[in-house]
């Protein structure tokens, strides 16, 4: 018999043990496979156990103190009942979303919460509230704006509002107004006209802002002078021409005054309660 032939049959003799050999370690390999699966069973089963039973405990915690931050227009007392949290006797029946929408869905001016646990068995409530920044009167009834125009608050007369210094705006067309809502006026351009008129020179003394359409724009300054800009375009420019065209007016005392600079290269000044007293001026 040739090696060649010596080397095959020793090959064939070896297969038998081989195969045993890998069904042994596949076996070995399995076993332990499953131990290590059963342990993380056990792990995870225990931890499930572990977070129930702390659970049921933490359930039958009482809720001591619930801390309000941030408020300046509403009361504690009525705030923590809107959110619920006045009845609550349980430290996990808060529940954070729920005190959210109830408190930014009663109180306009609540803009944010922020629910905090605070230790060691209570809650703290974070909030931040909107800010005024206009008013407007829609029939009978005066709302004040936020920056955004969110409706903020409703009076029957404006005083607070100008004691407060809030900028008077009137939109042409708008007839009811909702708490809470965002007045609805057509388009980002009345963005854009709040942002110009603030910017101008004479964004202090400006009183009201008073917008028909987009073609049809005037301010109110120093509660006295109406300036008539006409339509969107170059606001800053002709709220600098009439802040020079007041300068150098001689206007007397208490009377108020017209002035239309809606086309820059053909502007006039109208005195009011002065009979003839139109003025043109040409550039």
């Amino acid at each position: 018999m040739t090696r060649t032939e010596n080397g095959n049959a020793e090959k064939m003799r070896r297969q038998p043990q081989r195969a045993a050999e890998c069904r042994q370690n596949a076996a070995k390999e399995h076993r332990e496979g499953s131990r290590k699966l059963l342990k993380i069973l056990l792990v995870l089963l225990s931890a499930a156990l572990v977070w129930g039973m702390l659970s049921w405990l933490l359930s039958l915690v009482p809720l001591r103190k619930v801390r309000v931050e941030g408020l300046t227009r509403y009361g504690e007392e009525e705030v923590l009942i809107a959110a619920g949290l006045a009845t609550a006797d349980k430290l996990l029946s808060v529940d954070a979303e729920t005190v959210r929408q109830n408190l930014t869905a009663f109180y306009p001016y609540i803009e944010t919460v922020k629910v905090r646990y605070a230790f060691p068995l209570g809650y703290r409530l974070v909030i931040n509230e909107d800010t005024p920044a206009y008013y407007t009167r829609i029939a009978d009834d005066y709302f004040a704006l936020s920056a955004e125009l969110k409706v903020l608050e409703r009076a029957t007369s404006p005083r607070r509002f100008l004691e407060e210094g809030l900028q008077q705006i009137t939109l042409s067309g708008i007839q009811t107004a909702m708490l809470g809502q965002t007045l609805d006026y057509g388009g980002d351009y009345l963005d854009r006209i709040l942002r110009d008129v603030h910017a101008s020179v004479l964004a202090d003394r400006i009183t009201d802002v008073h917008v028909g359409d987009r073609y049809h724009l005037s301010v109110v300054c120093d509660g006295l002078y109406t300036l008539y800009l006409g339509d969107t375009n170059a606001i800053d420019a002709k709220l600098r021409l009439a802040a020079l065209m007041l300068e150098e007016a001689d206007i007397p005392a208490g009377y108020g005054a017209v002035l239309d600079v809606s086309d820059l290269k053909k502007t006039s000044i109208r005195f009011e309660g002065i009979k003839d007293g139109a003025l043109e001026v040409s550039e």
